[in-house]
């Protein structure tokens, strides 16, 4: 049975990337798209390898990257201010890895809070950039 963790993250997933598809312009859509992506290829992963907090997760790694990549590519493309935190908060994720690559001290725990935390306010920039978007061409301020 899932833990708790995962049930309210994955119900702010959905919510926030439902959101978006739903009543986002394009750049929210791709969006939800890179966070659904990489927390559905990171699960996947993380079945694969039962230890994966036991040090600092090459797999995981990668994705991570390639989802701050996904953002810093839109914040270039995208005339929103969204994607620019969106990478940011990713990045600290990135930095995480890191830390653990640096330093294989870190308590395990410590490295999987740390490293998860920042899909929160990832999600959390989404749903907001998404808000902004579609109030924005319902008054006509396109």
């Amino acid at each position: 049975m899932p833990g708790l963790r995962f049930l309210v993250y994955t119900a702010c997933l959905l919510a926030a990337c439902g959101y978006a598809l739903l009543r986002g312009g394009g750049p929210e859509r791709l969006g939800a798209a890179i966070n659904l992506a990489g927390s559905v290829v990171s699960l996947a992963v993380g079945l694969l390898t039962p230890a994966i907090w036991q040090s600092a997760m090459a797999g995981i790694s990668a994705i991570d990257i390639l989802v701050a990549l996904g953002f810093l590519a839109l914040a270039i493309r995208s005339t929103r201010y969204w994607p620019i935190w969106a990478f940011g908060f990713s990045m600290a994720g990135v930095a995480a890895h890191a830390a653990r690559l640096i330093q294989p001290g870190v308590p395990a725990m410590a490295y999987f809070r740390s490293e998860a935390i920042w899909a929160y306010p990832a999600l959390a920039t989404l749903a907001i950039g998404t808000w902004n978007a579609h109030r924005r061409t319902k008054t006509g301020d396109c």
